[in-house]
């Protein structure tokens, strides 16, 4: 089931150093509003702890207003050693954040939780969040499903994602115990274990599965990185293995979704270009692929198997050049053309304009060009080893996150940019 929880500034002004509040601060506001009655709301409380909070809905503030307030106060032991005894003062001034608000439009948190008894839910109304000067009142009620709501002007809708945007703590299986084994040895809430979950405005363009490579013995294992087909290939029939009849045809690619099986060549000042990682890219309008593919024996067309592609939950450096947000991003292997050139420049504009659409990317504000140097091996069963391809340098208005692939073959490596 799905809670909503709505936070009302009563002043329609946000102070603190982020807006909209963590869902982990919304949390301890409600433990603390209930701590007369902490046994009896410990139910309700453990309940939320273990869902996930799934959206977050806001009107956008007017502007972040930020200033130093002096404030008469006796510095702690451990700012003493650390004072500039030429300005002293300068260490009782604490820095304020305010985020101005344009009306009394509410901020709504969506839980996705156990079943819970709806008289449970006064445990989660009517309490207030916050002290002094940000004044806020909140409501719990029931939602049968989530709405579709876009970000745009005036709204902004924050949704869970994998690897980027805002990190906001949140309430985690434990959490409520935790703040009450710290309050009771008289110790800050904010010395608690604390679980971080990216939250981004921009809906995803793609739904992305990582892994790694690994050989017999459990060691990483890299593959010639100008064999990107190949690679690509073996996943594809692994996942064909792995998934029921009624996945086959849309895994192979041969409906009208496409999946790609991308290899990541491992890029950086001192690489060697071999592929050690790999992802999976769904579209996001269809259900996810089952479980049963987070483990993929990687066979060549011998039977012979060369590796094993395992599922993981983090990124680390290599994928973060492929995965994360940027302006300019450069090609790592070479775009194929989506059709032939015939050297007029209409005809080039026209298909570079063409497989920025088709990739569902904006159109750039510049692109560079130059050989590809023909070391990288291309499928040939469609024919794509004789349309003209080329290494690129894009840059787009707005920062773009990955994986950045555009041409005839990026469902299978081709024509994949990383933001060096």
């Amino acid at each position: 089931m799905i809670i909503k929880v709505d936070i009302l500034y009563a002043l329609n002004k946000a102070y603190g150093e982020e807006f909209p509040l963590a869902p982990a601060t919304l949390f301890q506001a409600i433990v603390n509003y209930n701590h007369h009655r902490l046994e009896q709301a410990a139910p309700t409380l453990e309940i939320l702890e273990r869902g996930k909070c799934v959206r977050i809905v806001n009107r956008k503030p007017l502007a972040r207003i930020r200033w130093w307030d002096a404030v008469p106060r006796m510095p702690e032991v451990s700012e003493i050693a650390k004072f500039d005894l030429d300005r002293p003062e300068d260490k009782l001034l604490i820095q304020r954040t305010m985020f101005p608000l344009t009306d009394n439009s509410p901020v709504s948190y969506y839980f996705e939780t156990e079943r819970i008894d709806p008289e449970q839910l006064q445990i989660l109304s009517a309490f207030q969040v916050g002290r002094g000067k940000s004044v806020c009142f909140s409501r719990a009620s029931i939602v049968e499903r989530l709405e579709i709501i876009e970000s745009g002007n005036a709204i902004e809708v924050w949704e869970p994602t994998s690897d980027y945007g805002r990190r906001m703590a949140v309430p985690y299986s434990g959490f409520l115990h935790n703040l009450r084994l710290y309050y009771g040895c008289n110790k800050r809430s904010s010395e608690v274990e604390r679980v971080y979950m990216g939250y981004s405005t921009h809906a995803p363009r793609q739904r992305r599965t990582l892994y790694k490579l690994y050989d017999d013995r459990g060691e990483v294992l890299g593959l010639p990185g100008h064999r990107v087909n190949e690679v690509a290939g073996m996943m594809r029939c692994a996942v064909v293995k792995r998934v029921g009849p009624g996945l086959q045809a849309y895994v192979s690619g041969h409906g009208d979704q496409h999946i790609g099986y991308v290899p990541l060549p491992t890029v950086g000042p001192y690489s060697d270009g071999r592929i050690r990682r790999a992802v999976i890219i769904e579209p996001v309008d269809v259900p996810p692929l089952p479980a049963s593919i987070a483990e993929l024996p990687l066979v060549n067309h011998a039977g012979t198997r060369v590796a094993t592609a395992v599922k993981e939950t983090e990124s680390d450096g290599v994928f973060d050049r492929y995965l994360g947000a940027s302006k300019r991003w450069v090609s790592v292997t070479p775009v194929i053309w989506s059709g032939y050139d015939d050297h007029s420049k209409n005809k080039r504009l026209r298909l570079m304009a063409k497989m920025f659409t088709q990739a569902g990317l904006p159109q750039p504000v510049s692109v560079s060009e130059w050989a590809d140097g023909g070391e990288f091996v291309v499928n040939t069963r469609h024919g794509h080893e004789r349309f003209p391809r080329s290494m690129m340098t894009v840059e787009f208005a707005e920062q773009e996150r990955g994986v950045v692939g555009i041409g005839t073959g990026r469902n299978y490596g081709m024509g994949v940019f990383a933001n060096l």
